[in-house]
């Protein structure tokens, strides 16, 4: 038993309908996988990161590996330093823009009064 009934007329504009939908479909699909995602072509931002010993600092580690940050249009400068709380104390200082630490460098600033963002 067939699924499409009724005159052959009427099977043939409903098997053209669907030729025409798969068509669009399939043309859809291809378009799409070749778009390419073009930025303009713009300076990176700079930008200092100061790290400490892993596993804190493993995925800052494999996205300066894998050139995230620069897919994203930052130069990144990665500085090394003993400790989360010396990491810590150079964005305090604003020799760093950012760091990478653990929540007791982090509470142990909040309680000396210390402000950041």
């Amino acid at each position: 038993m067939s699924i499409i009934t009724g005159p052959p007329t009427v099977r043939r504009f409903l098997i053209r309908i669907a030729l025409v939908v798969s068509a669009l479909a399939i043309s859809a699909c291809f378009s799409a996988c070749a778009c390419t995602d073009n930025k303009p072509a713009i300076p990176p931002d700079k930008l200092t990161i100061a790290y400490n010993a892993p596993p804190f600092t493993v995925l800052a580690d494999i996205a300066q590996a894998q050139g995230y940050f620069r897919l994203e249009g930052l130069e990144v400068t990665p500085v090394f330093y003993s400790s989360g709380k010396a990491a810590l104390d150079e964005v305090l200082e604003g020799k760093a823009d950012l760091a990478i630490a653990a929540e007791t460098p982090i509470m142990f600033a909040i309680m000396k009064g210390r402000r950041y963002r």
